[in-house]
């Protein structure tokens, strides 16, 4: 199974990249599960998306996967 992640925690690992921390540092950090920056995971945009207007407005809402 590939473990999914939030937007906002993909932009909270990419900034302590920037800083230079380890991924096992990250995970402590961010509070992620153990390992998960070693093997494929995917970002979830957990954003509230923008309604849709008009007559193809639908209940439903989509949301975007990312796979790294």
């Amino acid at each position: 199974m590939v473990e999914r992640i939030t937007l906002m925690q993909q932009y909270a690992v990419n900034e302590q990249r920037r800083r230079g921390r380890t991924d096992r540092q990250i995970e402590k950090i961010v509070g992620l599960p153990h390992g998960i920056l070693s093997r494929r995971f995917i970002v979830v945009d957990d954003r509230d998306p923008l309604p849709r207007r008009g007559p193809s407005a639908s209940p439903r809402t989509l949301h975007r996967y990312t796979l790294f």
